[in-house]
C-alpha cells in the first residue's frame, strides 16, 4: 500500500505576497496584522526573495535604519528555495531539516501557490505516527497475513491516511508559529 502525503496537502494558501519596493514598516505591519513570520516577495507571481521577522529584527533594528524609507528589496534572502506543489512532503520536511529552513515557499508551474512551514509539518506528525504503530501493530497480529485481513488493514490505514490529509484542510493551522533561522539566509 503506498500511502503520498503532498507539499500541497499541507501548504497554506495564504501567502503575504510583497513587491520589493514595499516599504518595510508597510510589509512588517502587515506581518504583524496577519500573525505571520514571513512575506513572500513576488514578480510576476515569481518568487524572487523572501522576507521574515528575523529580517526585520537583525537586518534593520541594529544599523538603525529607517524602515519607512527602506525597500523589501534591500533586506530580502535571494534566491530562494522553493518547493514544488506535488513533491511528497518526505522530501520537503528533509530539506527544510537539511538546509534548517523553517518555511519554504511552493510553487506550481514556477507560480506561487502557497507555503509549508515546520509547524504545518509538525501538525500532522502524531496522526501519522499512531497510524504506523497501528499498521506495526496489524502485521504483528496473528492472521493478519490472510487476504481478507490485509485488505481490511489497508482499507482502514488508507481512510486513516485520508482523514489525516482532509483534517489539514478543514483545520488551517494558527499563523505565526513558524520561528525563525539565522539573519542573512532564508529560513
Amino acid at each position: 500500500m503506498k500511502l503520498n502525503l503532498s507539499v500541497k496537502d499541507l501548504m497554506s494558501t495564504e501567502v503575504l505576497k510583497v513587491s520589493k519596493g514595499d516599504s518595510v514598516l508597510s510589509v512588517a505591519t502587515r506581518m504583524r496584522d496577519k500573525n505571520i513570520g514571513s512575506a513572500i516577495v513576488v514578480e510576476k507571481e515569481r518568487v524572487v526573495g523572501i522576507v521574515t521577522e528575523r529580517d526585520l529584527a537583525f537586518k534593520m533594528l541594529p544599523d538603525g535604519r529607517d524602515p519607512k524609507g527602506t525597500g523589501v528589496g534591500e533586506i530580502m534572502v535571494s534566491p530562494v528555495t522553493t518547493v514544488d506543489a506535488p513533491m511528497d512532503v518526505t522530501e520537503a520536511a528533509d530539506l527544510m531539516r537539511r538546509k534548517n529552513f523553517r518555511r519554504l515557499p511552493v510553487v506550481d508551474g514556477g507560480r506561487l501557490v502557497g507555503i509549508i512551514t515546520q509547524t504545518d509539518i509538525a501538525d500532522v506528525e502524531p496522526d501519522l505516527v499512531r497510524l504506523m504503530q497501528r499498521l506495526l501493530a496489524a502485521r504483528d497480529e496473528k492472521g493478519a497475513g490472510d487476504l481478507i485481513g490485509k485488505y481490511y488493514q489497508e482499507t482502514k490505514a488508507r481512510e486513516e491516511f485520508d482523514r489525516i490529509k482532509n483534517r489539514k484542510k478543514r483545520d488551517p493551522p494558527q499563523e505565526g508559529r513558524e520561528g525563525a533561522a539565522a539573519a542573512g539566509r532564508q529560513e
